[in-house]
């Protein structure tokens, strides 16, 4: 944590990071050199998909918004984390958001045994259930993050987890790192690219301890 109290809860950029697999690895050229060219300029090629992003609802919505038409309203403000590191099931269940109170455009962060495990294991980790969407989505939150780089379970027919969400234009914040972050209430800056027509983009993201 800063001085100032900001935490950065973004995964870093770089080449080799963990990627969700099919995806085109990180890579960053120099395009210029300050001795060759007299400025440092470079060529970075990323998926819109790598390491913390968000989720569009043209991510699995036909004719949804697209990640520069996402509301900035629901990107800051106040949040909520949730600290699930002590659950041993692969899907969060509603009954483990049993003492949570969950009201009516809350942002919900999940921190999990993902931010402390292998973040390269894409069979084990911990996903949020179709129930628990549905559950979420029934109180009208407006954005939810996962501290890995799947909100859902991989493989999942139909990905319901994604299309709960996103058909209600529920922002999905993935990939986030929430090692050094403790259950609470906070205040999130969430800054995806702004890029036209896209269907998710990176992102980084803040937290103030409220």
């Amino acid at each position: 944590m800063s001085s100032s109290g900001i935490i950065d809860i973004s995964t870093l950029i770089e080449e080799g990071m963990p990627q969700y697999p099919g995806q085109q690895p990180v890579n960053l050229d120099k395009a210029k050199t300050i001795e060759s060219g007299g400025a440092a300029e470079s060529l970075l090629t990323i998926h819109s998909h790598a390491g913390t992003h968000i989720d569009a609802p043209s991510h699995f919505i036909l004719n949804g918004k697209t990640i520069d038409q996402i509301e900035p309203s629901k990107l800051v403000g106040l949040c909520r984390v949730i600290d699930l590191s002590g659950i041993d099931n692969l899907e969060i269940q509603v009954s483990d958001l049993s003492s949570t109170e969950i009201k009516t455009r809350d942002r919900i962060l999940f921190k999990t045994k993902n931010s402390l495990g292998d973040r390269r294991d894409f069979e084990n980790f911990i996903s949020v259930s179709e129930e628990v969407a549905r559950f979420l989505v029934d109180r009208g939150i407006v954005l939810v993050g996962t501290d890995f780089f799947g909100i859902e379970k991989r493989r999942n027919p139909g990905h319901p987890v994604h299309t709960a969400f996103l058909e209600k234009d529920i922002v999905i914040v993935e990939g986030l790192d929430l090692s050094k972050v403790e259950g609470g209430e906070y205040e999130i800056m969430c800054m995806p690219i702004k890029i036209k027509g896209a269907d998710a983009a990176p992102a980084r993201v803040f937290l103030k301890k409220i």
